[in-house]
């Protein structure tokens, strides 16, 4: 037997075994060979049965194409709605928006080497696919590299039908620690009826980016990041009318930093009590810092020396007040090669450190929150990819998925630890088919032995013991409920 399809029956036997204490609670299983995915499911009625459906990137490794790089999952049997191909890996996110005469949402959705695709929501036919307009160097000839998660916002060519914002950047081929072939960033709105682009601009400092756009108090206030990994950059503002002319010179800078950019999407929530939603930003160089929104001073700055930061911040209600709390994974070394984690609760009011814990040796997708014992106070739910710490993933990686109450500083696991691994995809939770059950939807990678290779997925959806009430306190899918950070 190949050893790639090995390691995918050996994942699917040991994630039955782990889950015969409650078997139950599984409702559907649904398994992929070969493919992987980074993206993050988000769910929503695609075959009008009353039942939220599925919808997630995935693909092949880096620069291959496959046909299975965007799926849509019946929400009631686990079973494939249809599935659409791509040329590299589908990383984003799906949007929802209304593109055909029908009552159903269609999905665009984004990925590696300038993927990204419109697809009918009921049929699976693709709509358009975005081709590179010009070879030119500037903003319009940038958008050729990767596409992130999109914002759907109004209509901007009078058609009557909303574009999309998204964010272009990240030269694969770049080495890192060097500035050679690190193109700048863009911001681009596209047409959502055909892909093509209304108008586009770079970033002011002609960084790259990998952030996903998002918007300040539902306004025309643009928040986005530059730099990366290894390549210092800044936390912006601008104003949509700013793209629209095609210059963010004039973008505010809000926070600076060196040696390390700004990558995730942060989460835009009041916490200074005046009714203007305030930025919380994880700063990939190891810290979340608190931005006042009324004037955009800092707040507070919560730092781990040391450490690296893929997620956004998850806001939470741990304390007695009413304002949001927030946790954070913290992964020490530099990737891929990491040596521990911590995950941090601080307060939302001083950026206090409250609670912390120190799980697993790397930590990468954003976690959520969910108060399931109805006493008023968040639990967490997070994922953890645990192995030796010594070095990466040396065969024997083992992924598992928990829910921590800081309150008595008590884990759950809800997937026990078994061999796998989670890098980057968020679970969703919610409940698919208004049963007043919360059900949670996740994915594991069957490849455990190194991080970035993929060697077959496993697609969950399992039954919890508990209704979600107070749907305005929980954080349940990436980018929470409205898929545009805020809290």
């Amino acid at each position: 037997m190949p050893l790639k399809l090995y390691w995918f029956f050996l994942i699917t036997s040991v994630f039955v075994a782990s889950c015969q204490q409650d078997d139950s609670s599984i409702t559907w299983t649904k398994r992929f060979q070969a493919v992987g995915s980074s993206s993050s499911p988000k769910c929503i009625d695609l075959n009008e049965d009353g039942i939220l459906d599925c919808v997630i990137g995935a693909g092949l490794n880096e620069f291959d194409s496959s046909d299975t790089s965007v799926i849509a999952i019946n929400g009631k049997n686990g079973e494939v709605l249809w599935a659409v191909g791509a040329e590299d890996q589908i990383v984003g996110s799906p949007v929802f928006i209304q593109l055909t005469d029908d009552d159903i949402h269609d999905v665009v959705i984004g990925g590696r080497g300038a993927q990204l695709v419109a697809i009918n929501g009921k049929s699976g036919e693709v709509l358009w696919r975005y081709a590179i307009q010009s070879n030119d160097l500037n903003a319009v000839g940038y958008v050729r590299f990767n596409f992130y998660t999109p914002q759907v916002i109004t209509d901007i060519n009078g058609d009557g039908i909303q574009e999309i914002l998204i964010s272009n950047g990240g030269n694969f081929t770049a080495h890192p620690y060097s500035s050679n072939n690190r193109f700048p960033g863009v911001l681009a709105i596209l047409d959502s009826t055909n892909g093509k682009i209304l108008h586009a601009a770079e970033m002011p400092d002609g960084k790259e980016t990998y952030m996903s756009p998002l918007f300040l108090n539902d306004s025309k206030e643009v928040i986005f990041g530059t730099g990366g990994e290894t390549i210092g950059g800044c936390l912006y503002m601008a104003t949509l009318n700013d793209i629209i002319d095609g210059d963010l010179n004039n973008a505010k800078a809000l926070i600076c930093k060196e040696d390390h950019g700004f990558m995730s999407p942060p989460t835009i929530t009041d916490i200074t009590d005046d009714e203007i939603a305030d930025i919380i930003a994880n700063w990939h160089g190891g810290e979340m810092i608190a931005l006042n929104g009324n004037d955009h001073s800092e707040l507070w700055t919560h730092e781990v020396s040391g450490a690296e930061i893929y997620a956004s911040p998850t806001p939470a209600f741990v304390n007695e007040d009413d304002v949001p709390d927030f946790f954070t994974h913290f992964s020490f070394g530099k990737w891929p090669k990491y040596t521990g984690a911590v995950q941090h609760i601080v307060d939302g009011k001083t950026g206090e450190l409250m609670h912390a814990d120190s799980l697993g040796c790397g930590g990468f997708s954003t976690a959520l929150s969910v108060d399931r014992n109805a006493d008023g106070f968040s639990e967490i739910l997070f994922s953890i990819n645990d192995y030796n710490c010594t070095g990466i993933y040396l065969g024997n990686t083992n992924y598992s998925l928990k829910f921590w109450d800081p309150h008595s500083d008590s884990h759950q696991d809800i997937v026990a630890p078994l061999k796998g691994k989670n890098l980057f995809s968020t679970p969703w939770l919610g409940d698919l088919d208004n049963n007043n059950k919360t059900d949670l939807v996740f994915c594991i990678q069957a490849n455990y032995n190194d991080p970035l290779s993929y060697y077959g997925i496993q697609l969950v959806n399992m039954q919890l013991d508990f209704d979600m009430a107070n749907d305005d306190k929980n954080w349940t899918e990436y980018l929470g409920i409205h898929h545009n950070g805020t809290f």
